[in-house]
């Protein structure tokens, strides 16, 4: 058979074109970046096989059922390839959930404070670089930007223990108290 590899996009960083509500996946786009890896390889690669697996999505937004798919794919091919690879995002809050971003704007709403942060040892929120994170700030949210989950849950401890209003609590969130924000 020879080496052959099965490449499925599902979404995902990797394939994300800028957008205005940020980046977000594109079909298509992915294939041609893909198709000028490949012919630039020359025959240096084994045989792939891309396929998109539509509708793209920012890994965030893919439930149980979206990876069970790509499962049952996986197992249908699995004797017909020697290797697969799967490229997906890290993602974000899921901006086509209109049940989770409804219950977030509830809860801003109501005067709940929603702070985005990343498990990510270095690096921020940067909220509108993709659609995802644009989602959440329209149902407000806030960034956390570069505060670790730990700080961010502290800060947040302390200013609703004094008892601050919801707008006062948010706009501290965003300002560095204590060195927590660079």
């Amino acid at each position: 058979m020879g080496e052959r590899v099965y490449v499925a996009y599902v979404g995902g960083t990797i394939g994300m074109r800028s957008t205005r509500a940020g980046y977000a996946p594109e079909p298509g786009h992915m294939s041609a970046l893909f198709e000028q890896l490949i012919s630039d390889a020359g025959t240096a690669l084994p045989h792939v096989t891309f396929e998109e697996h539509l509708p793209l999505l920012d890994s965030s937004n893919a439930t149980l059922e979206t990876w069970s798919q790509l499962a049952r794919t996986v197992f249908e091919r699995l004797h017909d390839y020697d290797g697969f690879v799967i490229l997906h995002g890290t993602g974000n809050g899921p901006a086509n959930d209109e049940s989770f971003l409804k219950a977030i704007a509830d809860a801003t709403d109501s005067g709940v404070v929603v702070v985005v942060v990343t498990q990510c040892l270095r690096g921020r929120v940067i909220p509108t670089a993709y659609a995802t994170g644009s989602a959440l700030l329209c149902a407000g949210a806030i960034p956390g930007h570069d505060m670790t989950t730990e700080a961010a849950l502290a800060k947040l401890e302390v200013l609703l223990g004094e008892g601050l209003p919801a707008d006062e609590v948010r706009e501290m969130m965003l300002t560095d108290l204590a060195g927590e924000l660079s």
